[in-house]
């Protein structure tokens, strides 16, 4: 029993690793793509549109691990800077939407926000 519980742990682990890996390129990279979206080709333009709800469905699931207490203390610290990106650029994801007239469910501030 204690096996398993310690296999998932580490599986969780590993998962929580990848998704904040993922997730800290793409937040990190964002105000370059942000600056260069209008130079690109459409199908470029198209593709990161599309794929932009997978961003949002990672840092979702992020942030409930986080507020889950299923992080360790390192991902937890590079959570907190990987959200406080995505809070302060937000407002540009949706405003570059809004000009393509493509609306969703955008994250908001407050929900980026991971203090009690």
């Amino acid at each position: 029993m204690a096996l398993t519980s310690q296999r998932e742990g580490t599986s969780r682990e590993s998962q929580i690793d990848r998704l904040l890996h993922i997730a800290a390129v793409e937040w990190l990279t964002l105000p370059e793509k942000l600056r260069e979206f209008h130079e690109w080709e459409d199908l470029e333009q198209m593709d990161f549109m599309l794929e932009w709800d997978l961003t949002e469905r990672r840092m979702r699931e992020l942030l409930e691990f986080a507020r889950g207490g299923e992080m360790n203390s390192d991902q937890f610290g590079l959570m907190l800077i990987v959200a406080d990106r995505a809070s302060t650029l937000m407002p540009s994801v949706v405003e570059l939407f809004a000009e393509y007239d493509m609306v969703g469910e955008f994250l908001h501030s407050d929900e980026l926000s991971l203090s009690a």
